[in-house]
Formats: C-alpha cells, sequence, structure tokens
C-alpha cells in the first residue's frame, strides 16, 4: 500500500474530483474520506469509528478543505498543529480550497498548512497539480525520524 491522503471535503462533487485526479496520477495512494473536521480530528485520533488503523490507516497528507461543517478547516488546522496528538502534528496539510484570497491563505500558512491549491483553477491544471502534489508528498519529501538524534549523542 502507498502512501495514505485523508481527503476532508464536504462537497461530494469537489470529492469525486479529487479522487479522480489523485487516481490518475502516477502515485500508488490509499485514499481515505471524511466529511467534516469532526471527523478528521476522529480519523487522526483514531478513535470512534476510525479506531481500527488497518481499516483506518494514519494519513501522511491530508487534504483540507477550509469551508467545512461542525469544525471548519482552519481549525481544524490549528488542532491538529497545537492539541492534536503528538507523533501526528507532523502530518503534511494541502489545503484545497475554493478561496484564493491573500488572507485565508496567509491564514491556513500562519496555522501550520504546508501547502495552498485553489479549485479555481480550469481541470487540466488543477489535475496537473494535484499529481505534482501527491508525487511530490508520497515520492519526494524526506519524512522526518521518528526520533530525532540528540545533540552530542
Amino acid at each position: 500500500m502507498g502512501t495514505t491522503f485523508l481527503l476532508v471535503e464536504d462537497d461530494p462533487a469537489d470529492a469525486t474530483l479529487l479522487r479522480e485526479a489523485l487516481n490518475e496520477g502516477a502515485v500508488d495512494c490509499d485514499i481515505q474520506s471524511v466529511n467534516n473536521g469532526v471527523d478528521a480530528s476522529l480519523y487522526v485520533k483514531g478513535e470512534a469509528k476510525f479506531a481500527d488503523r488497518t481499516k483506518f490507516p494514519v494519513p501522511q497528507v491530508i487534504l483540507l478543505d477550509l469551508n467545512l461543517p461542525l469544525f471548519n478547516g482552519f481549525e481544524f488546522l490549528e488542532w491538529l498543529r497545537t492539541q492534536g496528538p503528538v507523533p501526528h502534528r507532523q502530518i503534511a496539510v494541502v489545503v484545497v480550497s475554493a478561496t484564493n484570497r491573500a488572507e485565508d491563505v496567509n491564514r491556513a500558512y500562519d496555522l501550520g498548512a504546508n501547502s495552498f491549491i485553489a479549485k479555481s483553477l480550469g481541470w487540466l491544471e488543477f489535475k496537473e497539480r494535484i499529481h505534482g502534489m501527491a508525487a511530490y508528498w508520497s515520492q519526494y519529501r524526506r519524512i522526518l525520524p521518528r526520533d530525532p538524534p540528540r545533540p552530542g549523542a
């Protein structure tokens, strides 16, 4: 099994487009989905209906919409980076949002997003960016070691 992507998207049409873009890329990936920020936090913690980690593995990448019910994308991102389970605070988060407002982009980065892709692109350009993002986060980035070496050790 390849990289696990957690898709956090409440719009079924957008979720389908993201799945298609990921599946058409040359990346071996497992795509998990939730449609609100509360389920996203439960998934990351491995709680409630997401407790079975063989069925719901810890994601290496979260694709996060900002406009979500119950717990919006900004709130989820802030929770993940400050209160989420310590080993999971380093999960890569790529915001995929309809907004392209500078304030929203800056706020997402300030809260710890690793990347930001606007949904407002044409289909081919959007798909190309999703392919590139998936390749980078699943194949090219260096994963931090669990226990970094201590100075002088």
